[in-house]
């Protein structure tokens, strides 16, 4: 019960997101206004210098002026686009962040087996007896071993986290 009482409390609460505005003209009124979010850490360390009152905060070659609403750079003060804050829902919102991924490397950095990894490998060479021939692994076997460790891993982690309370 109280499970779901903390649910409802997380969902409704604010979080303050920091935009810029991205588009090639910002200040063209014909032009459309495109609102770029500054990154996690970056939301974090503008909010936290905002929250204090500060006139501006310094991000790497950009200032962010919070009278003016304007972000501009170091190197060259004319260089100036619109920022925002806006409050939203927790529950609405989604770290962009959490779910982007890097490229993808043109090739893996350690020696692809037969399969894939050696990691599985060395488990496959381990685990013969789950394959009844080549081509058909022993699939409920399989998913067992993995439910006992997955099981084995949530009492760890519950352990673990206990030590600390």
């Amino acid at each position: 019960m109280s499970a779901n009482i903390t649910t409802a409390t997380i969902s409704n609460k604010k979080k303050p997101l920091w935009f810029y505005q991205s588009n090639q003209n910002p200040f063209d009124p014909n032009e459309t206004k495109e609102w770029e979010l500054y990154s996690e850490f970056e939301n974090e360390y503008i909010e936290e210098a905002y929250q204090q009152k500060e006139l501006e905060v310094h991000l790497q070659n950009y200032v962010i002026d919070f009278k003016r609403g304007i972000q501009y750079t170091m190197n060259d003060t004319n260089k100036q686009k619109p920022v925002k804050r806006e409050v939203v829902n927790t529950s609405q919102y989604i770290r962009t962040e959490r779910f982007s991924y890097p490229d993808r490397a043109n090739r893996s950095f350690i020696p692809y087996g037969d399969y894939f990894s050696p990691f599985i490998e060395h488990w496959r060479n381990r685990n013969q007896a789950l394959f009844k021939s080549q081509d058909e692994p022993n699939w409920s076997t399989i998913v067992e071993q993995a439910r006992k460790v997955r099981f084995i891993a949530f009492y760890l982690r519950l352990f673990n986290h206990s030590l600390f309370l």
